[in-house]
């Protein structure tokens, strides 16, 4: 996984990739395959302003496209949620990369009007430790770790935490207690106001004991520890039929809180020590 922290817009790393996969809908199969990761001859270059990353991420990500969401059918009270747990073992290297996006099958769509094709040169913002606070400097990509101004042009994308940012009017997600989760803040709703789009990452093929619906995840389908990041582990992909309803939810969740696209992290877990006997043939089932 990449470092959790706040970085500004930077090209990719030669020989990383990234696909855009348009949804007009955010109808998803129940039963389908997760995100799955392909050769990296099928993306295309996503090119910045040349400044080279000090750190290579080693994860293939995805960016999903969504259309506008449905016009809000509830109010619900904000749950605020913690990144308190999403703290790297080592001290991590502030920097911002984009990682290899592999095409995923399993989201069915039909082509629709208006959906956000995002340019090849971009400057954008990479922030997932914690909620997004739209007035702060560094979290918006304005300013480094430092607090000193950068001299690039402000972020035109972020990509920002799933459940730490916006809200959402359909409760896709709730808690143990059964209460809607919603981000700390309406992020997404801001950067929309300032013409901005936004990316939402959530995890996909790790289990994060500190998120909301971690109690959805039977111990069963939970494998080893995520290597330098606490209360994540590994998750056993292969039973599609425990995962694909729970990463489905957080589809929709991303869908509803008026996100432009996903970023579904962590999917080449038969690369790493999962605990299970995975393959990357199974990545792909």
């Amino acid at each position: 996984m990449l470092n959790d922290l706040g970085a500004h817009a930077r090209p990719p790393p030669s020989g990383l990739l990234v696909a855009v996969v348009a949804l007009a809908s955010c109808t998803l199969a129940g039963t389908s395959p997760l995100p799955q990761p392909t050769p990296e001859s099928a993306g295309t270059p996503l090119a910045a302003t040349p400044v080279p990353p000090t750190t290579t991420p080693t994860t293939p990500s995805l960016a999903v496209v969504l259309p506008s969401p449905a016009p809000p059918t509830s109010t619900l009270e904000p749950t605020a949620t913690s990144a308190a747990n999403r703290t790297p073992l080592a001290a991590p290297t502030v920097t911002s990369t984009v990682s290899p996006t592999p095409v995923v099958p399993m989201l069915t769509a039909t082509p629709a009007i208006g959906l956000w094709k995002p340019p090849l040169s971009v400057e954008w913002q990479w922030m997932i430790d914690h909620a997004l606070d739209v007035n702060n400097a560094k979290d918006m990509g304005l300013a480094d770790p430092s607090g000193k101004v950068l001299p690039n042009a402000a972020p035109q994308v972020y990509d920002i935490d799933g459940f730490y940012n916006g809200q959402d009017p359909n409760c896709n997600v709730k808690d143990s207690s059964g209460k809607c989760v919603q981000g700390e803040n309406d992020a997404v709703a801001q950067l929309h106001a300032m013409g901005k789009k936004v990316i939402c990452y959530i995890d996909v093929g790790v289990y994060e004991n500190y998120r909301p619906d971690a109690y959805k995840f039977p111990s069963s389908v939970i494998g080893s520890a995520d290597s330098g990041w606490n209360g994540s582990y590994w998750l056993d992909v292969r039973q599609i039929s425990v995962l694909g309803p729970i990463m489905k939810a957080r589809m929709q969740m991303c869908h509803d809180k008026g996100y432009d696209a996903i970023e579904p992290d962590e999917i080449d877990g038969y690369s790493n020590d999962p605990g299970f006997p995975m393959t990357y043939q199974d990545q792909l089932t």
